[in-house]
């Protein structure tokens, strides 16, 4: 009897325990059949885990709500323990929520068998491990991700490093990465450079520069460092017979490394040589052919008073012989000398003004270009033969920087042209403006020309029409020319017959 009163006692006492594992909130518990699969005791939390009531998870085997993809892995792990092959196992696989959600839950089966060995039931344990499998998933794909990302990274920095070394390869320069004592810790020499006159630096910059030229770089590198600015420099050295040109710029690498670029400017240097070599050549014969002119032009002037002077003196003497003066051609003859001469006087005087206005130094001053057009206008106003009927269409107008004397005598040049030019028409018209540039444009309605002749347009002496339509010497627009080009700009012209011409001015 007290052994029997034991057993019992023991038995109340483990069926308490076990109740007290069922009611844990955090593990769903469950005793299975088996035979048919179904729940024969569990608790609430399994309930909560499967979506199902009390009333429904009875009649549900636990095969019906396993994932499909997992359900052949649970049923080998089951077949071992119904062989004896196994006494239970431990899972992490998926179940089917009554309402179609998948979650993941970690089960622990234990079997519980008869005295022949045969399974009685089945003990299990089902936490719901959802959150952490979500985490470890996300957590997959993030990494799945960088691995992408990381593999595109490199990928791109592949194909940068060979694009950038494509570019160094293809630039004319040197490149080192020095520290700032000249200790070489990179050579970088493309394969276009010259080998003959660089050899690839082993240890330090020194291998290349003299001792003075050494110390002058070690200080350039130290005012790299100090400003974090660019230092650019040039210097000639001696090697290999010859002498090398070199522009070296220094800049601020990382740390304490310094990026410098080696480029042989002997080329530029020998070509810089001969356009200033050519330079003072064009301006010594410039200022000699000036002086030429000038002199040609005022030594003329002499011999062509004498001219009109013995031409004066003829007529004196001619007028004592009225029969010889009253011959015909004896006057067309002294008219024709008298013409050439005055002519030739006028060819002279316009000489003297093209050279004047090439030697005279510019007084740069800022300046208005409405007044000097204004007060060119109302010079040619003055003239005797101008024309009233002319009309003057101004717009706005620049401010400049330049000579006022010498632009006053520009825009006077250019409005009188206009002005002679148009002088035939019935409603003669100029027009003044400024381009959005700050070309100054100056029209007619006047006669015009033909474009395949608007370079001759400012030749000296050059002239589109003849003197008895025209008057001139054709060196006006010589002197504008001049003066434009003295102050940096340029003058160009279009036209077209009998629609007009346009002459622009850009200073």
């Amino acid at each position: 009897m007290d052994n029997l009163h034991e057993i019992e006692t023991t038995s109340l006492q483990n069926e308490a325990i076990l109740n007290l594992f069922y009611d844990l909130p955090f593990i769903g518990m469950a005793i299975t059949s088996p035979e048919t699969h179904r729940w024969v005791r569990f608790n609430d939390r399994l309930c909560e885990i499967y979506g199902y009531s009390r009333e429904e998870l009875p009649h549900i085997a636990w095969t019906q709500i396993t994932h499909p993809d997992d359900l052949d892995l649970d049923l080998a792990e089951y077949e071992k323990i119904m062989r004896g092959e196994s006494d239970g196992y431990v899972m992490d696989k998926r179940f089917i929520r009554k309402d179609g959600q998948i979650i993941y839950a970690c089960i622990n089966v234990k079997s519980v068998r008869k005295a022949d060995r045969t399974v009685d039931f089945l003990v299990a344990t089902v936490q719901d491990i959802s959150d952490r499998k979500n985490a470890e998933h996300a957590l997959q794909k993030l990494n799945e991700e960088l691995e992408r990302r990381i593999e595109e990274r490199t990928a791109d920095l592949k194909k940068s490093e060979a694009r950038n070394l494509a570019i160094v390869q293809a630039l004319p320069d040197l490149l080192l990465i020095l520290k700032p004592d000249g200790t070489c810790v990179d050579c970088i020499m493309p394969s276009t450079f010259d080998k003959t006159k660089y050899v690839p630096i082993q240890n330090h910059i020194s291998e290349l520069l003299s001792p003075e030229t050494l110390d002058m770089l070690l200080e350039i590198h130290k005012k790299a460092i100090a400003t974090g600015e660019i230092q650019i420099y040039e210097h000639q050295l001696s090697k290999f017979g010859k002498i090398v040109h070199e522009e070296v710029r220094i800049a601020p690498y990382r740390d304490d490394e310094l990026l410098v670029i080696v480029r042989d400017i002997s080329d530029r240097k020998q070509t810089e040589d001969k356009i200033l070599a050519t330079s003072h050549q064009l301006a010594n014969t410039n200022r000699e052919l000036e002086t030429f002119s000038y002199s040609v032009s005022h030594d003329l002037r002499a011999p062509l008073r004498h001219m009109n002077g013995f031409v004066s003196a003829l007529q004196q003497q001619l007028e004592k012989h009225h029969q010889v003066l009253n011959d015909p051609k004896v006057a067309h003859y002294l008219q024709i000398i008298e013409r050439s001469s005055q002519k030739m006087g006028k060819l002279i005087d316009g000489l003297l003004t093209l050279s004047r206005y090439g030697r005279r130094p510019l007084e740069t001053t800022q300046l208005s270009i409405r007044e000097l057009v204004d007060e060119a206008i109302e010079i040619i106003r003055t003239d005797p033969n101008h024309n009233p009927l002319i009309e003057f269409t101004i717009a706005d107008l620049p401010i400049k920087y330049g000579d006022r004397a010498l632009l006053q005598q520009v825009f006077h040049n250019l409005i009188g042209n206009a002005v002679k030019f148009s002088r035939h028409e019935p409603q003669p018209c100029i027009v003044i403006d400024g381009l959005a540039d700050g070309t100054i444009r100056i029209q007619d309605n006047g006669v015009g020309f033909q474009m395949e002749y608007a370079d001759k347009l400012f030749g000296a002496f050059q002239r589109l029409h003849s003197e008895s339509e025209f008057e001139g010497t054709g060196i006006g627009l010589a002197i504008v020319q001049r003066i434009v080009l003295r102050h940096g700009g340029l003058v160009w012209a279009e036209g077209y017959p009998n629609q007009g011409a346009t002459f622009f001015v850009k200073i």
